[in-house]
């Protein structure tokens, strides 16, 4: 056995703390006195050489050194709304507006048309026997405002649920404009929610927004009223007609 494998494995035994050893099975070393000059004069003498890494790169090769923002400092091109806005919708839908789900897909269709953003941030001011604004909204700390961008309907959600009067009607559309509604109650907007954001089902919210027929009613509330209670939860409204919707944006 050559005198730099015996080094190489003299060393790996002091790393383990043999080096009283002076044979070992079928192998004979050296102490480290006999060894003298024979070690080798580094590492690479003792096995293959190693490649070392390009300039600048550092052990954790591949994580970037750079902080990753959090969903709430803008570094990762998300910012919190300093205001969330709210609009009535233009069009109008009787009772069967495919539940909670189809009201959501229509308020977020309205505002693709408007241009006021993407998908996935609208949800209608709506409730069924299992769900509410309350339970499913963002309660927003930001104020609540129309498509403008200026008119205040609220300075934020609890002011909105809290048994205050609307600081502005929500008379606005996606697309800015005052509404123009016909049917039987075109003032009147699909609800069955009080005024806290919770559930109004005396009325039976169109068994849970999936029925149109004429035996069937929900609550609705009036666009034109800003009144405590009046905006979201002001009469009965058949189901076999048609409303509008609120649509509130969410961060």
């Amino acid at each position: 056995m050559s005198m730099k494998l015996n080094a190489f494995l003299f060393s790996l035994l002091s790393v383990m703390g043999l080096t009283g050893l002076t044979a070992c099975s079928n192998y004979t070393f050296v102490d480290a006195q006999t060894l003298g000059d024979a070690a080798p004069d580094s590492l690479a003498d003792a096995g293959p050489e190693l490649e070392s890494s390009p300039e600048g790169d550092q052990s954790d090769a591949g994580v970037s050194d750079a902080v990753v923002g959090d969903a709430s400092d803008g570094e990762d091109g998300y910012s919190v709304p300093t205001k969330l806005r709210v609009f009535i919708t233009s069009m109008q839908w009787d009772g069967n507006l495919g539940g909670i789900t189809g009201a959501d897909a229509k308020c977020e269709a309205a505002a693709l048309s408007g241009k006021l953003g993407s998908a996935g941030k609208w949800m209608a001011w709506i409730s069924t026997s299992t769900n509410s604004p309350a339970l499913r909204f963002q309660h927003g700390s930001v104020p609540y405002v129309l498509v403008d961008g200026t008119t205040e309907v609220a300075s934020d959600w609890a002011h909105l649920t809290g048994g205050f009067a609307l600081e502005h009607l929500i008379d606005q559309d996606e697309f800015g404009q005052s509404p123009s509604f016909g049917g039987q109650y075109p003032g009147y907007v699909m609800t069955s929610t009080n005024d806290m954001g919770m559930p109004s089902l005396q009325e039976g919210a169109c068994l849970d927004y999936t029925s149109d027929s004429v035996s069937v009613t929900t609550t609705a509330g009036y666009y034109l009223s800003q009144s405590t209670q009046g905006w979201t939860l002001d009469s009965e409204f058949y189901c076999n007609d048609v409303a509008a919707l609120y649509c509130f944006e969410q961060f």
